[in-house]
Parts: structure tokens; C-alpha cells; sequence
């Protein structure tokens, strides 16, 4: 009914459902519309694309889904922004929209996007600054020997299937490229070198580089060598992301005590070794690494901490100093898989991970997205992917919509959880040699989605699950629990398409069952 509307912004919110055509073919004046980062299904209606004074639509990170409608009078349209990265569109881009001519952002990353684009195509949007096709189906064909797009400032091409690189002067461009690691400008604020195949060492004077720097990553190459300690000197770095290279040595001291900006430490998947200390962060990301150390208990003051993952390393001893004084009400993700931990887990050390027990209704939506933007920019972000790796999970399942969104990748034995649009909230302690009883806190954590206890030496009944209703995943197997699970709590398990029970020793309880 608002006919005057000119500026519709819902973004960062849980809206869900689909959006009517009825909701557009009135709205003749409305200029701008932003319905970024929340669940909306569905398929995009006609009416939408056919308002006559848009200049910018955003529909990025949604759960939009079928084919992308053709624009109609596209030749005469005014739109300058069009986002609809990270959604489900599959089909190929519709030809109109390379009739838009004014044009100078178009983002259309993530899907399911396919057939071929030719270069000559694009050439069309001859305003166009910003094009991002990357993570499609899509085979870009770069044939033209001619000089593109003259106004373009970011081209973002990966995993587009491309067999040449286009002729490009003087542009900000992502291609896989291998070699060393090239030098950013002095003035670099964002420096993404993700997803290549450089393979040399970071330089030791890297820090003397990055001057204005807040984001750097050189996540998945075959980068060597060891972490250099002019990193440090980097004073507005607000994201490190050095995950899934062959980096070795130990974590420079002088990073891991920084209490300022940096945010985000992502050393996953590397040979790192030695010990941690001190830091301040809300994502640290260890796993998969060889270091040997104790429990770090001074985390338990670190009051942001989002995400933890210390999987698959030599840690050891107990960690009884979670057992009172800490202070993790945003935390999310715990994840301290395969490594040697002993003792029991904390009786009462469960109680203020608030984040996993928000009641129904008043859940957060900043404490389910790990998102950092810079200078404003909702094109520059970082969004941390959070990895649950588990063995045998069956293939061809997801969790139920809309908790997560999960997509399944099959690495030999192991399925890995993927999910990028809300955070998994997460308890991993399988593969480890805890003992003891389950702590009955564990009750309280109403909104835990995956749980896994396998491969330690706990006993004692199972705790009551029946709060925690939004469980998926849930492997108690291979310790020596007694008891079952009640006819009770089965019932509240609505989103369960997990389970494994197979103990050392079970004994059911009358009116329960474990199978």
C-alpha cells in the first residue's frame, strides 16, 4: 500500500518465506532494494525486475532458487547495482541482462549458474566497474583479443573454466595463478590472494607491505615455509587467513598476543607447531595442525570468542579450569577433536555459553553470522566457514532447512559439514580420552545442532536431550554409558538424521530405546 516507497532496506535479519509479485507491481517509485543476508526461498517474481525506477536490487545470501526471470525493457532500465551472489539460481544468465547498460556492479557468485558466457557478451556493459561470475557452472570463454571493459576495477573469474586470461590493463583481477606470491600496492587495504597455487614462502618483510591493510588471506595454495614476524607490525589487520597451505615452525608470539583489531586467526590445515599464549579473538581456527600444549585456559576470558577449533592436534591434559570463571556467552563453535585430552569434562563450565541456549524467539542474529565488512563495502567481507568433520555420515542427506544450511563434500571416509550461511552450533569432543559422567548442563544448550562424545571413556546415564530440539547430529558411540535414550526425548528430536549409539557397553533402560 506505501506507493511512495523509494527505499525498501530489510537486510541482516531472519526473514524467511518467499516475496509475492503482488508485494511489487505498485511500487512505481521505489529506487532501492536490499534484502540481503536473511532465509528467503523461493523464486524471484517478473514484477520485481520490471520496476521502472530501481537502481540498485541486493538478494545476495538468501535461499533463492530456480532460474533468474529475463528484465523486461531492459535497454531503457536505470540499474546500476544488481547482487544476487549466494543463493540457488541455477539455469543460465539471462541474456537481458547484459542489455543493461547502465549498469556498474553486477555480482553473481555462488550459484548454480550454467552454460557459457563470452566475454564479447559482457563487453555490452560498458559502465560496468565490478563483475564477480565466480563459484558457478558456468565456462567463461575469454576468446576476444580486443582490451576489456575499459571502466572495470574488480573482476572476479574463479573457477569459471577459463582457458585464457582476458586482456587486461590496470585491473584488480582473480584468476588462479601460481608462481610466488605477488607483491600488493603500498596502499592495499584488502589483499585476497585465496584459492591459487602460489607455493613459495610469505616474504619475510611482508609486514613493511601491508602498511593499510585490514584483510589478508592466502588461504588454500602450497604456500611454505614458516609465519613471518612482520606480520605483527601490521597494526590494522583485522582478518589473517593462512589456513590449508604447508606452513611449518611455530606461530609468531608476537601475533598470538595482539589485543587489538585482529579478529579472525585462521591457521587451519597447516604443520604448525610449538605452543600458544595469550591472545584476543572472536575466530580462532588451529585445527589440523601438530602443536602440543596444554588446554589454553586464559581463553576462558576472552569474552567475544565466537568460533574455537583446536581438532587434530597433540593437545593434552585436562581442562579443569573450565569448570568456573569463564566467560564465553557468544561462543558457538567448541571443537576439541583427536587430540589427548584427559579428565572429565566441566560439570558447570557449560552454563554461560549463552549463544547455545538463547530461548526460542530471542535468538541473536549477530551470534549466528561471522561476517566483517570493511570501509563499508558489503562487496569486501569476510565470512568464516565453519568445517564439522565427522566420519560415516550418510550421503545425500542435509539438515533441515531453515537451522542451516549445509552442503556435503565426500573426502575418502570422511563427509565434511559445510555451512557458510549461519554457524553450526557445535560441542566436538570425539577422539579424545575424556572420563567421567556427561555433565547434566549439557541439558541446558537448547540450541546445540551437533554433538559428538564418540571414541572417549565416559560412563554413567545419558543426559536428557529433550531441550535441545534442534539437534541433528548426535554420536554418543564407543564409551561406556549406561541406560538409553527415553521415548521422552526422541520425541523432541524433530531435526535428528544423525544417530549413533554404538557403545561399549549399553544397557537400555525400560521405556527407552537406543536403536
Amino acid at each position: 500500500m506505501s506507493k511512495n516507497l523509494t527505499h525498501l532496506d530489510l537486510s541482516q535479519n531472519a526473514f524467511s518465506g518467499s516475496i509475492s509479485s503482488t508485494y511489487w507491481e505498485q511500487q512505481l517509485n521505489l529506487v532501492h532494494v536490499d534484502l540481503r543476508h536473511n532465509s528467503l526461498s523461493g523464486s524471484i517474481p517478473p514484477s520485481l525486475f520490471a520496476l521502472p525506477s530501481l537502481q540498485q536490487l541486493q538478494l545476495a545470501y538468501n535461499q533463492f532458487e530456480g532460474q533468474v526471470p529475463e528484465f523486461l525493457n531492459a535497454s531503457s532500465s536505470i540499474l546500476d547495482t544488481l547482487d544476487l551472489s549466494s543463493n540457488r539460481f541455477e539455469g543460465p544468465i539471462p541474456m537481458s541482462v547484459f542489455e543493461l547498460k547502465r549498469l556498474h556492479i553486477l555480482l553473481l557468485s555462488s550459484n548454480k549458474f550454467n552454460g557459457t558466457v563470452h566475454l564479447d557478451t559482457i563487453q555490452r556493459l560498458g559502465n560496468l566497474t565490478t563483475l564477480d561470475l565466480s563459484y558457478n557452472s558456468l565456462t567463461v570463454n575469454a576468446s576476444s583479443s580486443s582490451s576489456f571493459l575499459p571502466r572495470i576495477t574488480t573482476l572476479k573469474l574463479a573457477s569459471c573454466k577459463l582457458s585464457k586470461i582476458p586482456n587486461i590493463r590496470n585491473r584488480s583481477t582473480m584468476f588462479q595463478l601460481q608462481g610466488k606470491i605477488p607483491l600488493p600496492p603500498p596502499t592495499a587495504v584488502y589483499v585476497d590472494y585465496s584459492n591459487n597455487n602460489f607455493s613459495n614462502s610469505i616474504p619475510h618483510d611482508i609486514g613493511n607491505l601491508l602498511l593499510y591493510t585490514t584483510f589478508f588471506s592466502l588461504s588454500n595454495n602450497r604456500i611454505t615455509g614458516v609465519i613471518p614476524e612482520s606480520i605483527c607490525t601490521v597494526k590494522n589487520l583485522q582478518v589473517l587467513d593462512l589456513s590449508s597451505n604447508n606452513l611449518s615452525g611455530s606461530i609468531p608470539a608476537c601475533l598470538i598476543q595482539r589485543t587489538e583489531n585482529l579478529g579472525v586467526l585462521n591457521l587451519r590445515r597447516n604443520s604448525l607447531n610449538g605452543t600458544i599464549s595469550y591472545l584476543v579473538l572472536e575466530v580462532l581456527d588451529l585445527g589440523n595442525n601438530h602443536i602440543n600444549d596444554a588446554f589454553p585456559c586464559w581463553l576462558k576470558n576472552v569474552s567475544g570468542l565466537h568460533v574455537l577449533v583446536l581438532r587434530s592436534n597433540r593437545f593434552n591434559g585436562n581442562i579443569d579450569c573450565l569448570e568456573r570463571d569463564v566467560s564465553w556467552p557468544r561462543l558457538q563453535v567448541f571443537d576439541l577433536a583427536s587430540n589427548n585430552f584427559t579428565g572429565k569434562l566441566p560439570q558447570k563450565g557449560f552454563k554461560t555459553w549463552e549463544a547455545m541456549m538463547v530461548d526460542e524467539g530471542k535468538a541473536q542474529p549477530q551470534l549466528e553470522h561471522l561476517r566483517f565488512e570493511f570501509m563499508g563495502l558489503s562487496q569486501l567481507y569476510y565470512q568464516d566457514a565453519v568445517t564439522v568433520t565427522r566420519k560415516d555420515f550418510p550421503q545425500n542427506n542435509s539438515i533441515s532447512e531453515p537451522y542451516c544450511s549445509v552442503s556435503q563434500i565426500c573426502q575418502g571416509s570422511y563427509q565434511i559439514l559445510l555451512t557458510t550461511l549461519k554457524v553450526l552450533s557445535t560441542l566436538d569432543f570425539g577422539g579424545c580420552n575424556f572420563t567421567g559422567r556427561l555433565p547434566t548442563s549439557m541439558a541446558n544448550l537448547t540450541q546445540l545442532e551437533y554433538l559428538d562424545l564418540s571414541s572417549n571413556n565416559f560412563s554413567g546415564p545419558i543426559p536428557s536431550f529433550h531441550m535441545s530440539k534442534y539437534l541433528s547430529y548426535l554420536d554418543l558411540s564407543q564409551n561406556v554409558l549406561t541406560g538409553g535414550i527415553s521415548s521422552t526425548d526422541w520425541e523432541q528430536l524433530h531435526h535428528l538424521v544423525y544417530v549413533d549409539l554404538g557403545f561399549k557397553s549399553l544397557n537400555e533402560r525400560s521405556g527407552g530405546g537406543a536403536s
